[in-house]
């Protein structure tokens, strides 16, 4: 299945993710990395792979200027902020830089050699002493998912700081096993 095709499944499946996303419990989907989500009001806040927008709503609501990237606009339910339409690897619609930039669910839909070329462009992205955090899926899915290494993902600029593994909040995805790895990079300040 390629980008398209993904692109299509998530169209045709954007009732009923909306209602399964907006079910979410965010403090305990984002325990992993919620004092990284932390930043001043005001920060810059890019969120790619949106979806419906629940993370990026809740950034907003803490007063954060908030950037959606979101291909399939169908999935789109934020009032306030209109969503970019644009893909990983590479951002292309996208510029400038953020305190904070968001993907999860998204890096395990690219293959390895796309992973990197994401990774690198998110980077690029992230303002000196920002924040990188990556949420990446692991077991079945609906979607194709390629593995993914969280100790290849890495790029010169980043710093790692943090590497949590969690088992999904969705009853029906731990059933099946499905974990998520929480990764956390900052962006090493320009000399």
């Amino acid at each position: 299945m390629r980008r398209r095709e993904i692109d299509a499944d998530y169209c045709a499946a954007a009732p009923d993710l909306k209602i399964a996303w907006s079910k979410l419990d965010l403090g305990a989907w984002l325990a992993p990395v919620a004092r990284h989500l932390k930043a001043a009001p005001g920060a810059r806040v890019l969120d790619v792979g949106a979806g419906s927008g629940t993370v990026s709503s809740m950034l907003k609501a803490r007063g954060h200027r908030v950037t959606a990237v979101e291909p399939v606009t169908a999935l789109w339910d934020v009032a306030g902020i209109a969503p970019v339409a644009d893909h990983l690897p590479r951002l292309s619609r996208v510029g400038g830089t953020y305190d904070r930039v968001i993907c999860v669910g998204i890096i395990h839909h690219l293959p390895p050699d796309a992973q990197k070329m994401a990774l690198a462009r998110m980077a690029a992205l992230t303002a000196p002493g920002g924040k990188l955090i990556l949420g990446a899926r692991h077991g079945p899915g609906p979607r194709p998912l390629w593995p993914i290494r969280d100790h290849q993902l890495w790029h010169p600029t980043l710093k790692r700081l943090s590497t949590q593994w969690k088992l999904s909040v969705q009853l029906a995805n731990r059933t099946e096993h499905v974990r998520w790895s929480w990764l956390v990079f900052s962006k090493r300040e320009l000399r």
